[in-house]
């Protein structure tokens, strides 16, 4: 099935678009690439194109990355460095095309979609809140190959290209176009054509060749940062390293031995458990992502918070971006506190410009001592355990229907207001956390997918659980303190093991709450993946050994002895 078409324009502009089949955005599998390489033969053969323009007919993006379903398949090194230099190869014959293609792209442009566009002659980017450049390997646990590296360097220049390629830092259209990694930017309408003229230009000689930024790497630079990746004490730091060892080479032996070994380095990494394990992480959060509210939610204008510090504090910083917002802090000095904390993290939004008038937009918020401040309430966050006498009272401070989202224990099942409330589950640092929990309770349908939408308002995936007595997630943290270290992986997928026996959570959802509210690292995969790696009839026996001598706390719990016994696994 066609993965691209094109249009030849009475000025001689051949517009080449690509549009994967039955994908929402289109990934740089292989069979894209040999449609390009394709179809770009047949406009090279064409004399009445003068120029091209590759563009896409995907409403979010360009070209969102590689095709990650792939890679998590991958198991043989030497397979995935072949198909890459197969990848390369196509890429290069795009770069080396007589006729000019200029690069249309927006949104996200990330990983191989940014080594597409690298590949034109030039790059023109829509503007707009989703538009972003980067290179996501090394979170991935990989690098980037097929000549990608090379040719970000000679675009920007070594400094410039290094966070890119060792952090994975993503750029919006401003900071792209200043560093020269794209050449202009242009409205969304007006994309394709700003694509087009400037095709034209080089196809007519009016515009002069792109200089080149590559010449004498700098290794005293590349020293530095290798110096500043040991510095971090990072467990798995393989995949920062090899971008520096094919940074070396370029320097000491040129471009095609870097390129050579990065194909080579690729396929190891690309096939190793912590890339494969990150791999994973990346698709499960991108899957609990697309989870929204469902019909029965109710609508939001004003968000309550109870409680103070930090974790309320940053609660009130996203929530200012979306609602009115009232605060009952306990007493006037933690409201002090709190509107302090909240004016100068607005005051550093302001001047990122992320906000536009900074007095306006605190003039939202209302932090007081008592919970009359919550009049008017439709949703309140409590930050902090409380009985069951309290979140009655918090209720009867808010609007009629309120719902409350609680970071604690839930009241019980038979409680008069039991439908109102839904359990919170939190990363330490809710501000850079991209998940949380919703833990049913005995919430009714209405409070939960409200409860939905307010995460999701807030930037939040969602990963859904209950019927527990408390948000999964403060279960999980309890157990995690009180194992000793080396065994806190098998303690938690113990306990997880019960609840995912009784249905009230997913496999997926216990791995994304371990490392995006536990940090846990992601490239272990999660507690799961731990005990899966080491076999759970293992995992039983060290759970033995561990309850003789540190307690029946930690004795196997029967749905986990019952899968060992069966030789089963969390994931197959």
């Amino acid at each position: 099935m066609a993965q691209t078409r094109s249009e030849i324009r009475p000025d001689g502009v051949a517009f080449l678009i690509m549009d994967q089949p039955g994908r929402p955005v289109n990934t740089l599998a292989a069979e894209l690439l040999d449609d390009i390489d394709q179809r770009l033969g047949e406009l090279a053969a064409d004399g009445r194109v003068l120029a091209i323009v590759l563009a896409s007919a995907k409403a979010s993006s360009f070209v969102a990355g590689a095709d990650l379903k792939s890679l998590r398949q991958t198991k043989d090194p030497a397979q995935a460095s072949a198909a890459v230099r197969q990848s390369g190869r196509v890429l290069d014959r795009l770069a080396a095309l007589a006729k000019p293609v200029v690069a249309a792209v927006h949104g996200a442009v990330l990983g191989g979609g940014l080594g597409l566009a690298l590949s034109c002659r030039r790059i023109v980017a829509a503007e707009g809140p989703g538009a972003a450049f980067g290179l996501p390997a090394v979170s991935l646990g990989f690098i980037p190959a097929g000549g990608i590296t090379g040719r970000l360097v000679a675009r920007v220049g070594l400094a410039a290209a290094l966070p890119l390629l060792l952090e994975g830092r993503r750029l919006g259209p401003a900071q792209a176009l200043e560093l020269g990694l794209i050449d202009a930017v242009a409205r969304p309408e007006e994309l394709w054509e700003s694509a087009a003229s400037l095709a034209l230009a080089l196809a007519q000689g009016r515009l002069a060749p792109r200089p080149r930024r590559d010449q004498g790497l700098d290794q005293g630079l590349i020293q530095a940062a290798r110096r500043q990746v040991l510095a971090r004490g990072q467990e798995n730091n393989a995949a920062p390293l090899a971008v520096l060892e094919g940074l070396e080479l370029a320097a000491t032996h040129g471009p095609q031995a870097a390129r050579h070994r990065e194909d080579e380095l690729f396929g190891q990494l690309v096939a190793s458990r912590p890339a494969q394990n990150l791999i994973w992480h990346f698709g499960a959060l991108a899957a609990q992502q697309r989870l929204g509210p469902g019909p029965a939610a109710r609508p939001i204008i004003r968000l309550g918070i109870v409680g103070a510090g930090p974790r309320a504090a940053q609660l009130a910083v996203a929530g200012l971006e979306r609602w009115g917002l009232a605060v009952a802090a306990g007493d006037e000095a933690a409201a002090q506190e709190l509107r302090q904390a909240v004016a100068q993290a607005v005051d550093k939004q302001a001047a990122r410009g992320l906000v536009r008038n900074a007095q306006m937009h605190l003039g939202r918020l209302r932090a007081a001592s008592d919970l009359a401040v919550l009049a008017g309430c439709d949703a309140v966050i409590v930050t902090r355990p409380s009985a069951p006498a309290r979140l009655a009272q918090i209720l009867a401070a808010c609007a009629p229907g309120a719902v409350l989202l609680v970071c604690g224990p839930l009241p019980p099942a038979d409680w008069p207001q039991a439908e109102a409330v839904v359990g919170f589950g939190l990363a330490d640092d809710f501000a850079r956390g991209p998940l949380v929990e919703l833990c049913r309770g005995a919430a009714a349908p209405w409070a939960l997918d409200t409860a939905v939408g307010l995460a999701k308002a807030l930037g939040k995936a969602v990963a859904p659980s209950g019927p527990a007595e408390a948000p999964l997630v403060e279960l999980l943290r309890a157990a995690q303190a009180a194992a000793p270290p080396a065994d806190a992986a098998l303690v938690l997928a113990n306990l997880a093991a019960r609840w995912l026996t009784a249905g009230w959570i997913a496999p997926a959802e216990v791995e994304l709450l371990a490392v995006h509210c536990l940090g846990f690292a992601a490239w272990r995969g999660g507690p799961l993946h731990v005990a899966d790696e080491m076999g759970l009839a293992r995992v039983v026996a060290r759970l033995e050994a561990l309850a003789a001598s540190h307690g029946e706390t930690f004795a196997p719990a029967p749905p986990l002895r019952a899968m060992a016994a069966e030789g089963r696994a969390f994931f197959a």
